[in-house]
């Protein structure tokens, strides 16, 4: 790890640590990949748009401490992508949500899963986040597998920018919204607006509007 590098926290296989401007070049190979930007509204980015969205990340760590970070595969030291938190405007009230790219030799090993899962302690007992959100397309079945296995088990039906998504929550009394039966509501939604990831529920036609480089991304 170089000399000045922020450390945010490890896991067994990742340190995740603060975005630079020296990731550009290696971040930018990623983001300009057809097949990691598929589900993204903003499609591939060129690297300066890849240096605007570091930019923004970097903003975000001083405004609020958190964004997203840096994953650095701990055998090869390779950048493997991003995972952080960062502020989504849903229905007109700013939350906060969890997102992640990882370029594609690095996908189908458990990272996301393990980087996604971190990330959500960090929010939780670092920044005392009341709740975290995240936006995912359902064809985005191994995005989908990801969060469920994270501890995302309950979602509403939204549309976001013309697309149908899910949006799911997770809280830290209640890691899994599955459970939500009416007992355990800290939202304030009406009783049943929370669908169990295994349930097929009701579109409701609303447009969420996102941050400069939130779910957009």
């Amino acid at each position: 790890m170089k000399e000045g590098t922020v450390v945010v926290a490890e896991t067994e296989r990742l340190v995740i640590r603060a975005l630079s401007a020296q990731d550009v070049p290696v971040l930018a190979v990623a983001l300009a990949d057809p097949s990691v930007m598929r589900y993204s509204l903003r499609g591939v980015l060129s690297e300066a748009q890849t240096a605007e969205f570091i930019e923004w990340c970097i903003g975000l760590y001083r405004e609020r401490g958190y964004g997203p970070w840096a994953l650095v595969e701990k055998d090869s030291e390779a950048l493997a992508g991003f995972c952080g938190l960062s502020p989504e405007l849903i229905e007109g009230t700013e939350e906060v949500q969890v997102g992640y790219r990882l370029a594609p030799q690095f996908w189908g090993r458990g990272l996301a899963a393990e980087a996604v899962a971190e990330v959500l302690v960090l929010g939780f007992q670092q920044f005392a986040l009341p709740v975290i959100a995240a936006i995912v397309e359902p064809e985005h079945t191994a995005s989908v597998r990801v969060l469920e296995k994270s501890g995302f088990k309950s979602f509403e039906r939204k549309r976001f920018h013309g697309r149908n998504v899910r949006i799911y929550r997770q809280w830290p009394a209640c890691a899994a919204p599955a459970s939500h039966n009416g007992s355990c509501d800290p939202t304030g939604f009406p009783a049943g607006a929370l669908e169990s990831a295994d349930q097929v529920g009701r579109s409701v036609d609303m447009e969420l509007r996102s941050a400069p480089f939130g779910g957009a991304l």
